[in-house]
């Protein structure tokens, strides 16, 4: 029998939903700071395409996702540990973050190393800016490259459900980090991924760059 141990009051939709309106008020925003300022940080075609990719997203996401979702919740049947008998509350949430971000390092890092994945993930560097609808520039057969790798938490035995709403907060996040309107953040540089960190390390001069497959 599938039990989920801990009732969650908000689902992956609901970030969602919360999330959007903030998305769209903050492409927005940098927009109207580079035009105003004459920056140049976007460009139309370069903007619709994102949206275009960010559709095809969405679409494998809402055809996949509820068996993505189920295949999850029979992984977690075969757990190892109940993290959240072991675990309280506020600390499982803290280790799931953890986790989802240490399992989509190597997930990302794969995916500048393998051919497969790359020919998946590219599209999200097919961009000569870097502004928040970059960000939109998903892959479309991202949610099944994801699968392999994020299969481990379940088994580890991380509720799915806390899974993902996690996930969806964590993707919000990495929206905020494709932009250069913010400056460097002092000590949050060596915490977190931060805008000008992202930009730097991944965003910068990449078909020059080791992490990328010509």
């Amino acid at each position: 029998m599938i039990y989920i141990s801990i009732e969650i009051n908000m689902n992956e939709l609901d970030i969602y939903l919360y999330g959007i309106p903030i998305v769209l008020t903050l492409i927005v925003a940098e927009v109207a700071y580079s035009t105003i300022n004459n920056l140049g940080y976007y460009k139309l075609k370069d903007s619709l395409a994102g949206f275009g990719l960010l559709f095809g997203n969405v679409t494998i996401s809402l055809l996949t996702k509820s068996s993505i979702f189920f295949f999850s919740l029979f992984l977690y049947q075969y757990k190892v540990f109940t993290v959240n008998e072991l675990l309280p509350t506020w600390l499982v949430w803290i280790m799931t973050f953890i986790i989802i971000d240490f399992v989509y390092y190597w997930y990302h890092r794969c995916s500048h190393r393998i051919r497969l994945l790359w020919a998946v993930h590219m599209n999200h560097h097919s961009s000569e800016e870097m502004n928040f609808t970059v960000a939109l520039r998903q892959a479309w057969f991202g949610p099944l490259t994801k699968v392999p790798f994020f299969a481990v938490m379940p088994l580890i035995g991380f509720d799915p459900i806390i899974t993902a709403i996690a996930g969806a907060v964590s993707t919000l996040y990495g929206l905020l980090t494709h932009t250069k309107w913010v400056n460097k953040l002092g000590i949050l540089e060596y915490i977190f991924i931060t805008p000008s960190h992202h930009l730097s390390l991944i965003h910068i001069s990449e078909p020059t760059r080791p992490l990328y497959i010509s």
